[in-house]
Formats: C-alpha cells, sequence, structure tokens
C-alpha cells in the first residue's frame, strides 16, 4: 500500500531487477493506482508476458536530443534551448529520466515561485514534450502527470479591444499619426493577424478580386502554426488596402522607413502587444 511523503503519498514496488522504487503522487489514490500498475507489470515481465522497461538514460539525453532534432527546426528553438540551459537542467540535470515524478515537478514549481505563472507552464510545457519525445524513442516508458499552475486568462496581460466606440477611438488616434500605421492597425482589427503575420505580409497575398488575404509567413518565417491560412476582406477594411496599394511599390504591404520588413522590436507594434 502508499505511504505517506511529505505532502504527498508514495507508490512502492520492486522492479524487474529486485531494486525498491518510489514515486510520489499528489493524491493518495494516482499512487494506489500506479502501485497497482507497476507491481502488475512487474509480475508480467517475470512471467515472460512483457518486455524489459527502457535503460534508464540520463535527462541530459533528452536536453541534448532536444536541442540538436526537435528545437533546430522551430522557430523557437532558441526560446526551447535558452529554457533548457536556465532552468529545466539546473532542476533535473542530476535525474535519470524514470526518477522524474510529480515530487521533482512540484519542486520545480516552487522554486521558481518568483516568475509568472504562465512563465512557469510555458517552461513545464517544453518538459513535457520532451518527456513525451523520450518515451517516444524508447528511453521512458511512462510520462510524470504535470500539473501546470492555472494561468487565468489573457485579460489579465491584456486589454482588448471591446466595444465599437473603443475600435473607433483607437483608429482615430492611430489616423492622427500617419497613413500607413491607420491601415496596419486598422488591418490588424479587421483580420485579426498577429503583428508578425502583418510584417511579413505581401501585396501578392492580397487578393483583391477574391477579398482574401492568405497568411503564409511571420517575421523571417513561417506563421507561428507553420501552416497557410485564408483571411477575409471585410468592407471597412477593403478601400483602406486599395489607398494603401495605390500609395506604395514595395512588394511588402507595410514596409519600415527604408522600404524593408519591420522586426520584432520595431514601436509599430507596441500597441498590438498591449490592446
Amino acid at each position: 500500500m502508499p505511504s505517506q511523503h511529505g505532502d504527498g503519498w508514495s507508490a512502492r514496488w520492486n522492479d524487474h531487477e529486485g531494486k525498491r522504487r518510489r514515486m510520489t503522487f499528489r493524491f493518495k489514490r494516482d499512487a494506489e493506482a500506479y502501485e497497482r500498475k507497476m507491481k502488475g507489470e512487474q509480475e508480467e515481465i517475470s512471467r515472460g508476458l512483457r518486455g524489459l522497461p527502457p535503460p534508464p538514460k540520463p535527462f541530459e539525453s533528452i536536453c541534448t536530443y532536444w536541442v540538436e532534432n526537435r528545437a533546430s527546426q522551430k522557430r523557437s528553438g532558441n526560446h526551447d534551448e535558452s529554457i533548457i540551459r536556465a532552468h529545466l537542467r539546473p532542476a533535473f540535470g542530476a535525474f535519470m529520466l524514470h526518477e522524474i515524478g510529480v515530487e521533482q515537478i512540484d519542486k520545480f514549481i516552487v522554486d521558481r515561485s518568483q516568475l509568472a505563472k504562465k512563465t512557469i507552464a510555458n517552461h513545464l510545457t517544453l518538459l513535457g514534450a520532451m518527456l513525451n519525445a523520450a518515451r517516444d524513442i524508447g528511453w521512458l516508458a511512462l510520462v510524470p502527470r504535470i500539473r501546470k499552475p492555472k494561468v487565468r486568462g489573457f485579460g489579465n496581460d491584456f486589454s482588448y479591444l471591446r466595444t465599437d466606440e473603443e475600435v473607433r477611438t483607437f483608429l482615430v488616434a492611430a489616423k492622427d499619426e500617419e497613413p500607413k500605421v491607420f491601415t496596419f492597425y486598422a488591418t490588424a482589427i479587421y483580420t485579426g493577424m498577429r503583428a508578425g503575420e502583418l510584417a511579413g505580409l505581401h501585396w501578392g497575398d492580397v487578393n483583391f478580386e477574391r477579398r482574401l488575404i492568405t497568411v503564409q509567413r511571420s517575421f523571417w518565417g513561417p506563421t507561428k502554426a507553420e501552416d497557410v491560412r485564408y483571411v477575409p476582406i471585410l468592407d471597412p477594411l477593403l478601400p483602406l488596402l486599395r489607398e494603401r496599394r495605390l500609395a506604395t511599390s514595395n512588394r511588402l504591404v507595410f514596409p519600415n522607413d527604408a522600404g524593408e520588413m519591420f522586426d520584432r522590436s520595431a514601436r509599430i507594434f507596441q500597441a498590438l502587444l498591449t490592446v
């Protein structure tokens, strides 16, 4: 039967080599279920009905694998590497993959209580993806359940334009700045496109006859989801884009003053990050 361990409950069993193993859970029922499962699996192994579990692999192995084979294929690859270097390696680098359980993950959350909950949740999302990859390539038999901190809706961090009057006020302020800025924000509002997608928008993506925008790139790479989608050009936006088309010969719909693509730090994006 599971025994109480701190604020949780520990499932205990002997592995196929006779070594005593333990996994800690927050709730007794989870520990009981896991203990039954592991004892059943060890029984099946001893009777030749189940293969041996994966050989022990250090957490460092999946860190290296992820950086070389997964992060390198992602637009956010540098972000993954930063999280692994600054948070995941220091927290889990001393463990074998099969030793990482609820107890270690809970400690990870507590030790980073000074960070925003959303930041911790992002770190744990990456950890979960890495552990799932370890399981898929045969390095880990079971991925522990990862309970992320509850993150309330985006309303806590952002203030959205909720009414027609708020939209009108915002666009009037933008129009007072300059026509390009006005059209940029109007396109964002009437299409829901992200800032990077607007920066990467080409006139070849804008079909005035079909009244469709093809969204297929963001800044210097593919879109966030790495797919292509089609956004309708609504009535209020159509004349604004036509006027903008006549005002520029650049292939970009919204180039910077040098005629090139805006980067992420451009001031024109700041309003999109706060509304």
